[in-house]
């Protein structure tokens, strides 16, 4: 899928030109191919629909202070673009976005109306090692309050470098300065059991009012490692 962004030259494309589409949405264009549908669902566009379907039952199932709390909260709150353009989202859908999120990341924790930071810049991430275990905590400035910070982590599956960044989900813990998250058996149960001198990558991003999702910070290293 490709980014469309006009100039004064071209105002709009819309529509289908040979296998290409042009579509918009999320406050830019895109390009991708045509789809090729399918009639049988995998398992992941079910859960996917579950997730859907659960976050739109609980939009129906809340108060009308809650939805006017929603309202209000979204009119603070644009949405950014991939290409730099913003848009206001509805209450509505800016629930169904946090709701999502927490089915994803913090299915267990109750789910209340977001009191995260309103500003979240990761800066870097320190590590401590010890015989078995290492640990993982993240230097940052930000403004509110900040209840937890999503860990992922990815294998280079070699001591060179990466044959691949896509990092898996591991954990969503309550940020404390103070206290490092014990990252390893996690990392162990998503991606197996590390080999003695690979290279490995722990990324992390928080919640966050600014964009929902906040910039990432990663640290990559060797492992295993005596600090």
């Amino acid at each position: 899928m490709a980014l469309v962004k006009y100039s004064g030259l071209v105002a709009a494309i819309s529509g289908k030109v040979g296998g290409a589409v042009f579509k918009k949405g999320r406050g830019s264009s895109v390009v991708q191919s045509s789809p090729h549908y399918c009639k049988k669902s995998s398992e992941k566009n079910l859960l996917s629909r579950r997730r859907l379907s659960r976050a739109q039952h609980e939009w129906i199932s809340l108060s009308s202070d809650d939805r006017k709390n929603w309202e209000q909260l979204a009119k603070i709150q644009p949405e950014t673009s991939r290409v730099g353009t913003s848009r206001l989202l509805t209450g509505r859908q800016l629930f169904i976005r946090y709701y999502i999120m927490f089915l994803l990341f913090d299915p267990i924790t109750p789910f209340e109306l977001p009191v995260y930071a309103s500003s979240f810049q990761p800066l870097s991430i320190t590590l401590a090692f010890d015989a078995s275990n290492f640990y993982a905590n993240v230097t940052t400035k930000f403004y509110g309050v900040l209840p937890r910070v999503i860990w992922f982590g990815a294998r280079s599956f070699s001591t060179s470098g990466f044959s691949r960044l896509n990092y898996i989900f591991l954990k969503a813990a309550p940020y404390d300065a103070e206290t490092p998250v014990d990252l390893l058996p996690t990392f162990t149960a998503a991606l197996g059991t590390p080999s003695s001198g690979e290279l490995l990558s722990i990324m992390c991003r928080g919640l966050s009012r600014a964009s929902l999702l906040s910039p990432t910070v990663a640290r990559t290293f060797t492992f295993p490692q005596t600090d």
